[in-house]
């Protein structure tokens, strides 16, 4: 029997069991079910339903509600083979309970078009009898909805203010001020209706959340609002956004907080970790005038390694910068360290101020083991043909590194951590050179055969993989793939005028000086204006901290990676991280504070999220009062990601990590496991009612108006599109 055979089974049971106690009640007499719904209590489903239009900001809700983990059911609006949205659809009445299927609900607009009169009725009647929330992703300002248009037009660069009725509604976890995306002063990046309040009756009422200057006018309007009227909220956007906008992935999640009333199967956190490879290796460094990295594809006979700055490497005043800069800013730079880089150095000179700092300093780090000496731990290299090959045996076949190189490499290193007692040091972790050993097209389509024997007799649980060739964990033997972030500040660049140069070689035309690879791969990369010498600071940063900002703000654990090189020279890394920092730092709240995490703290969460997304649909997750119940319908056990308001009890404990005003954690949850939350309060949502599913059960609405045509922005381009209607008869009439 299958669990969802087994689920049935209960439900089975229970309604028999019910049905008995009811006979011999009644003397023997089943009891029919009643011709009129009655009053019974609620039971919500934690499930938001998304009624989706194609429209960016719908699309970008759903990014949202995914990242986080929160259950959700989509409903196409434009296919004919849709589901009617019927009474049916959305409630039913049982025995013993009034089953609601949702508990949020995102429309495209607050008087979707593409439903039927009939449906918005039907809509309008759910959440008002359950009282579940509504977002409705992109309106037009009108009296219908609370509002009066102020203003229309792009609000790039705007600086909008949260509202206190916002900072205790979903966004306590903001400081107060978010400033919309200005990536490019020459293109309209999101366009907005600055509203105010309009005059309303029938105890209808407009709440702004979301406010700024109307231009010209020096007073404020709403963006971002809850227009309340019997009994509904439906959170109201007037701006278009899409799902890569920072400002977006800034608001969005206090957007699904007040949406699910900050009670769902999610978890959300802003990670950040940078790991920094190569340490107490020498790298080889970036030629300008060779437009090529010396030692690797450099002419040895024009740049030999051994001249004046072919390579650098950290010194004893570099440890100390970092040392110092992680205490200023509250962030640890992983130390991905190669033993032999000491070994070789006091071979050479007979000591090495760079190794004596670093242990003099080491209870400052984390430190994770990046090999012995950083060998290529895939195929033996093939240099005679451009790019390499993967080199042959004599029989044929791919000349693979060893089991027992890797291993050795493994097991070296991990015994250097030993001898100088290393703290922080997890000897479980690994970062492989060039992450080698793990697929890379086009040489390497497969791994190396015997890297997953070898982790396994070293005791690996995590390996460094790059996310930009596989971005989600695998199993490896004993290990499971950590993807990392790469970041533009090569591995070969230690100041900013080499920095830069190797940036306009890559991303610009030939015609401009550059490589051309911009203009032969326009897919994947975008030509630019050469930067002149001060394009480090102002176009390199900016751009890196954009990129790395976004997957924190991602509820994204994917460390990112750096090299020991950065660190040194002009010590350009230090900018980035700074950037990132600063521009979070100023925006969220001190109850939302950045996650530093190991390379185990993120592969678990990784792994989490990855078998969430794979197994949500086994697990029921329901509201009932101020009881929140999990039910896992398979047999197997399962973690489950849980948010809920602050006090909320797991038995006679209180449940959770306290994170942006909420609480949440994840869960085991056993094999055909029940397990009971107690909220702290009532939630919100309606603790009793009935649900007439028959269709006379709803009044009919009158259809709504056909749809202008209007400019707007859906955050990269401009494009023609549908205006969102101004329907406040619709509105009116529905309520």
């Amino acid at each position: 029997m299958n669990a969802r055979s087994i689920r049935a089974r209960l439900r089975t049971t229970t309604i028999a069991t019910t049905a008995a106690t009811a006979m011999l009640a009644t003397g023997g007499v089943a009891l029919a079910t009643p011709a009129a719904a009655a009053t019974r209590p609620v039971e919500i489903q934690a499930t938001v339903l998304v009624l989706d239009d194609g429209q960016p900001m719908v699309s970008a809700i759903v990014d949202r509600l995914a990242k986080e983990g929160v259950d959700y059911e989509k409903v196409d609006l434009t296919s004919a083979s849709r589901p009617q949205l019927t009474p049916a659809f959305f409630a039913s009445q049982g025995w013993l309970t009034t089953r609601a299927k949702f508990m949020g609900v995102v429309t495209p607009s607050a008087e979707p078009a593409s439903l039927t009169a009939a449906e918005r009725a039907t809509l309008a009647r759910y959440e008002s009898t359950f009282k579940v929330r509504e977002f409705s992703a992109y309106n037009w300002p009108s009296a219908g909805i609370g509002l009066e248009n102020q203003y229309s037009g792009a609000v790039d660069g705007m600086a909008a203010d949260l509202s206190g009725a916002a900072k205790t509604n979903g966004f306590e976890y903001l400081k107060g001020s978010v400033t919309f995306d200005d990536l490019s002063p020459g293109v309209s990046e999101s366009y907005g209706y600055i509203a105010k309040k309009a005059a309303t009756s029938n105890g209808a009422t407009y709440t702004p959340y979301l406010t700024l200057p109307v231009p010209g006018t020096g007073e404020n309007g709403s963006l971002l609002g809850v227009y309340a009227k019997d009994g509904r909220e439906q959170l109201i956007s007037t701006v278009a956004s899409n799902a890569s906008q920072q400002h977006w992935k800034v608001l969005s999640h206090g957007i699904v907080s007040w949406l699910t009333r900050g009670i769902s199967t999610s978890y959300s956190r802003n990670f950040l970790a940078v790991q920094v490879d190569d340490v107490l290796l020498p790298d080889a460094e970036w030629n300008a005038e060779g437009n090529c990295t010396v030692g690797d594809d450099c002419d040895p006979a024009t740049y030999p390694e051994t001249a004046p700055d072919a390579t650098s490497r950290m010194t004893a005043q570099d440890v100390d910068q970092l040392a110092a800069w992680q205490r200023t800013n509250g962030v640890k730079l992983d130390v991905a360290f190669n033993g032999a880089g000491a070994a070789d150095q006091k071979a050479e000179t007979g000591s090495d101020a760079l190794e004596a700092s670093l242990l003099a300093n080491k209870n400052e780090f984390r430190w994770i083991n990046h090999t012995w000496s950083h060998p290529y731990l895939g195929c033996v290299h093939d240099d005679s043909t451009t790019p390499w090959q993967c080199a042959k045996t004599s029989t044929g076949g791919i000349n693979w590194a060893s089991q027992a190189t890797i291993a050795s490499e493994i097991s070296k290193n991990v015994a250097y951590a030993k001898t100088n007692t290393l703290p922080n040091f997890d000897a479980a972790s690994l970062v492989t050179g060039e992450h080698s050993g793990l697929k890379s097209l086009p040489q390497m389509p497969a791994d190396n055969p015997y890297l997953a024997s070898a982790l396994t007799q070293q005791r690996i649980k995590w390996i460094a993989s790059d996310a930009s060739r596989e971005s989600e964990p695998r199993v490896l033997g004993s290990a499971t793939t950590v993807p990392r972030h790469p970041m533009n500040i090569y591995y070969n660049t230690s100041t900013k005028a080499n920095a830069v140069d190797e940036y306009n070689w890559l991303y610009t035309s030939r015609a401009d000086g550059g490589s051309g690879l911009c203009e032969d791969n326009p897919a994947t990369s975008t030509c630019i204006t050469p930067l002149t010498q001060d394009g480090f600071d102002s176009y390199i940063v900016p751009k890196e901290k954009q990129i790395a900002l976004g997957h924190v703000l991602d509820n994204d654990a994917r460390p990112h990676y750096a090299h020991q090189s950065n660190l040194t020279g002009d010590r350009i890394l230090y900018p980035v991280v700074e950037g990132i920092l600063g521009s979070y730092r100023g925006v969220y709240a001190d109850n939302a504070p950045i996650v530093n995490v190991t390379t185990a703290e993120a592969g678990t969460q990784l792994v989490r999220q990855q078998t969430w997304r794979a197994r949500s649909s086994q697990v029921q997750a329901t509201i009932s009062g101020t009881k929140l119940q999990l039910f896992n319908n398979s047999f197997s056990a399962i973690d489950v990601p849980v948010t809920a308001p602050s006090g909320t009890r797991s038995g006679l404990s209180t449940f959770g990590q306290s994170y942006g005003g909420q609480s949440s954690d994840w869960v085991r949850l056993r094999g055909l496991g029940l397990k009971t939350f107690t909220l702290p309060t009532a939630t919100g949502f309606a603790t009793s009612a009935s649900w007439d599913t028959s269709a006379a059960a709803t009044p009919a609405t009158p259809s709504a108006p056909a749809l202008t045509p209007g400019t707007a922005k859906d955050g990269t381009s401009t494009r023609v599109v549908a205006q969102p209607v101004a329907d406040s008869d619709l509105i009116a009439a529905a309520g």
